[in-house]
């Protein structure tokens, strides 16, 4: 929802606000905090983490050195290759050359600037033609989110749980210039607050198993008493 107003009054004021606290939020928050910009980060559930937390948290990636170790020749372009065959010609091919060839990158960054632990293994796993997927020493994405979360804070990054976001506010023309939220205390909720954005806002709020009349759509199952999936 969007609603063009203009303010006086604020009941907040930030540089950056990340909605949504997964892989995707969080990595949004840590890299804007590290080149100075004041964040915040909305989270409608009371932990941090989103669907990451509960997914297995498997990176696959194309690393020559660690690859290398078990004797196998890897490229960025046959996981391009890969990726597109799984997709079927669904695949927006400009996002998986960015991925193929950036998600070292992002490993390595996870490993020495945040502090991740991966198991000392590769696997091959559906849709990859070699080995090539690495898995957080626990098992699950909490192996992720919880060195990012400590990383974020350690930044003195701002995060609000319990509070879901409403709408955006725009201006005459037609850009963001704050949100809407809304938080839950104690099974109160609380008075709409408006938190004005000086740079910009970040969508990270995941898949489709928010949405329960989608999910419901495919599995009756899926209803609201299902929490995470």
């Amino acid at each position: 929802m969007q609603t063009n107003l203009k303010r006086d009054r604020w009941n907040n004021e930030i540089d950056v606000i990340v909605i949504g606290s997964g892989f995707a939020g969080l990595a949004t928050a840590i890299s804007a905090r590290e080149v100075g910009a004041s964040v915040m980060v909305l989270e409608k559930q009371n932990h941090c983490g989103g669907n990451s937390l509960f997914s297995d948290g498997v990176l696959a990636i194309v690393n020559q050195n660690l690859q290398g170790e078990n004797g196998l020749i890897d490229s960025p372009d046959l996981l391009r290759q890969d990726m597109l065959n799984a997709g079927r010609g669904y695949c927006d091919e400009k996002l998986v050359n960015i991925l193929a060839n950036q998600a070292n990158e992002v490993f390595q960054w996870l490993v020495e600037e945040i502090g991740c632990c991966f198991q000392d293994r590769v696997d091959q796993f559906g849709g990859h033609s070699m080995p090539r997927s690495y898995t957080p020493c626990d098992d699950s994405g909490k192996g992720i989110i919880k060195p990012m979360l400590a990383k974020f804070k350690s930044l003195d990054g701002k995060i609000k749980p319990n509070t879901s976001f409403r709408e955006f506010l725009t201006n005459e023309k037609n850009e963001i210039i704050g949100v809407v939220i809304q938080s839950v205390q104690k099974n109160s909720t609380l008075p709409l607050e408006y938190i004005k954005v000086r740079k910009g806002v970040v969508l990270a709020t995941g898949g489709f198993s928010g949405d329960i009349s989608f999910r419901i759509k495919y599995d009756q199952r899926l209803n609201a008493e299902v929490d995470h999936i």
